[in-house]
């Protein structure tokens, strides 16, 4: 059993190689403002629930574990459960809200039209710090690498404040009246300002470059930015595509109304609502751009629209929420309120779409996708985050894709653990944790997540506040720094006492033999990515009853680009929905010359693993991994070293 725990733990890397986003922490769910996500939308207009929020409903946002935040127009902010239930709130402030943005560090912040900027600790609500901007903030905050915040205001320009409040750097681009600042993966940034100008800065604050696309009277919006291009509309009715390295024009479309608001889709589609009540999708031909179809709604837009996962596109408008066929424009469904929906859309855990709307209420429509219809889309940006960070997110949502059952707290504690799973996996792997530590790093987040689960008040007191993730809340740890991947006692304090473990030359003489070793005389190909074609189990039931699984066939679609001699190995990813709703993740390591391959089903792949194999083999075929519906995603790892991107779900 001890190297069929070693077994599951090598394979894992904190690495994530995705570019897309299911949580939506700000305005257009990146700091790209793409509104797109990769989740499914509501199939129905189906009210989830609505709640009060006392006042002009702006945009919401939602955090990886399902938290939902919204500000609105009077100087309320709200924290809600996925299910809708105030966790907080903060009343009066006086002054208009923006869009919240989570940053990432158990911080929400929002600007205020009075010129603050307010921080507090998202899972309780505690004042963290105020910023003061001596001017009116007109835009939603972005979070970008760092984390940075990004405000827009109407007579100081662009700031940039770190994340305990502090000013890093100001930029006098000029006036600026409802263009959100946006942010690439290196921290550059570009925005769109009142007087008909888009202007680009370096990290640092440099300009980097300035265009005047409009007359002075025209206010350009918000900058969309897909594959290298900024997509920006403005007041005057032109949509503009523009270089985002060196400003330069690549085309402009005259639409015949002011621009309310952009979104791009995965594939390219440009999504442009006018306030004409005109819906808009535009392809983009790099010289030109053509319309491959308009919808009109009947009503006046000035809200924000999302995309989902298959290209479906929904938008608020003065008469409610509306969706639409991703190719064809089609109306799919419409969602009436009784206030106008301007605020921007947001689609958040499980493919749930939120809006609030100008009746006092923020509307959930669709049902919450759980299992392997959230999991499977599950993906987390990591661009200019920290590898542990963007890890720790993706954990946090693969755990609150259990379902309802899985409360906030839970999800953010169990990503918590499997983030610490994954880190000691990787030491281990790279020869920088002895065996016996692992072990222990896994029993002591186990028996600390087993104690936990019987004690909602404690799991929401390791949520809210546990600063050094030994699972041990602040409030209760008396060794309040211990580093990480540290075991330690009930109240926090180093625990020294290792469980037995195989040496750790067996272990890494293991990892050699199965071929974890790096060969530099093998090239820097990099591997063509698996894909995934088939799972076959088979089950046998020995005279005299008690049935058990014989063995486990998986087919794999893999091409081999290695010099001769230079082999692969492939690591399989089974993330599996038991019948209370939890998640399991199963991992194994194969090497490509273990596979076989057919003459019926040419070009694939075929690994066999029998119940009478060796350990780890035999290990996995005996698993949970295919005691319920299950996932598989697959990577390739070169002799070299060379990884290839995982395979799609």
């Amino acid at each position: 059993m001890k190297r069929a725990l070693l077994m599951v733990s090598l394979v894992v890397t904190p690495e994530l190689l995705h570019a897309a986003s299911s949580s939506w922490p700000m305005m257009g769910g990146a700091s790209s403002h793409a509104g797109s996500s990769t989740f499914l939308g509501p199939d129905t207009a189906t009210q989830a629930w609505r709640a009060n929020v006392s006042g002009k409903a702006g945009g919401a946002v939602v955090d990886v574990d399902g938290s939902v935040f919204i500000g609105t127009a009077n100087g309320h902010v709200w924290a809600l459960e996925p299910n809708g239930t105030v966790r907080w709130s903060v009343r009066n402030l006086s002054t208009a809200v923006g869009v919240p943005a989570v940053v990432g560090n158990g911080l929400v912040v929002a600007g205020t039209s009075a010129g603050t900027m307010y921080a507090w600790n998202a899972r309780t609500g505690a004042p963290a710090w105020t910023f003061k901007a001596n001017a009116p903030i007109t835009a939603a905050v972005t979070v970008g690498p760092g984390p940075r915040i990004h405000v827009a205001t109407r007579s100081k320009g662009l700031l940039v404040v770190n994340a305990d409040g502090v000013l890093q750097w100001q930029a006098n681009v000029g006036p600026m009246n409802g263009s959100s600042p946006t942010v690439d993966a290196e921290g550059n940034v570009y925005v769109g300002t009142s007087d008909g100008r888009v202007v680009a800065l370096s990290a640092t604050g440099t300009l980097r470059w300035q265009r005047v696309l409009a007359r002075s009277s025209t206010t350009e919006g918000t900058a969309v930015l897909h594959a290298g291009t900024l997509y920006v509309g403005g007041t005057d009715g032109v949509m503009h595509s523009v270089v985002a390295a060196t400003g330069a024009t690549r085309w402009t479309l005259p639409l015949g109304a002011a621009i309310s608001a952009v979104a791009v889709r995965d594939d390219g589609l440009i999504v442009v609502a006018t306030v004409d009540g005109r819906v808009r999708a535009l392809s983009d031909g790099n010289s030109s751009a053509q319309v491959v179809w308009t919808r009109a709604l009947g009503a006046a837009l000035a809200s924000v629209p999302v995309a989902d996962r298959a290209g479906h596109v929904y938008v608020g408008a003065d008469n409610g929420v509306h969706a639409l066929d991703g190719a064809t424009g089609a109306p799919r469904w419409s969602f009436p309120t009784r206030g106008a929906v301007r605020s921007a859309l947001a689609l958040g855990l499980g493919g749930r779409l939120l809006a609030g709307a100008e009746d006092g209420f923020l509307y959930a429509i669709g049902e919450l996708r759980s299992g392997s219809e959230c999991w499977s889309n599950a993906l987390v940006d990591p661009a200019g985050l920290p590898e542990e960070e963007a890890t720790r997110r993706l954990q946090v949502l693969l755990a609150a894709c259990g379902g309802p059952s899985v409360s906030t707290c839970e999800a953010i504690v169990v990503g918590s653990a499997n983030t610490d799973r994954l880190g000691a996996a990787y030491a281990l792997s790279t020869h920088t944790m002895e065996p016996a530590e692992y072990l222990g790093i896994l029993r002591d987040r186990t028996r600390k997540l087993d104690a936990l689960r019987n004690d909602d008040v404690a799991m929401c007191a390791v949520a809210a506040a546990d600063d050094d993730g030994d699972l041990v809340a602040n409030a209760f740890d008396l060794c309040p720094d211990t580093p990480p991947l540290t075991m330690t006692t009930s109240d926090g304090c180093p625990d020294g006492t290792l469980p037995e473990a195989p040496s750790a030359s067996l272990v890494w003489q293991f990892l050699d033999q199965y071929g974890f070793g790096v060969d530099p005389h093998c090239g820097g190909t990099v591997p063509i990515t698996p894909v995934h074609q088939s799972v076959t189990t088979g089950t046998v039931t020995p005279q005299g009853g008690g049935a058990f699984r014989e063995f486990v066939t998986l087919g794999v679609d893999a091409p081999d680009n290695q010099l001769p001699g230079c082999g692969t190995w492939y690591e399989f990813q089974f993330f599996v929905r038991l019948d209370d709703g939890t998640i399991q993740t199963h991992y194994l390591v194969v090497p490509r010359s273990r596979g076989v391959t057919s003459s019926s089903v040419p070009g694939v792949l075929f690994f066999r693993f029998q119940h009478d194999d060796p350990s780890p083999y035999s290990d996995f075929v005996a698993s949970s991994a295919f005691a319920a519906p299950t996932s598989v995603r697959i990577r390739a790892t070169s002799f070299a070293g060379y990884r290839s991107t995982w395979s799609s779900l």
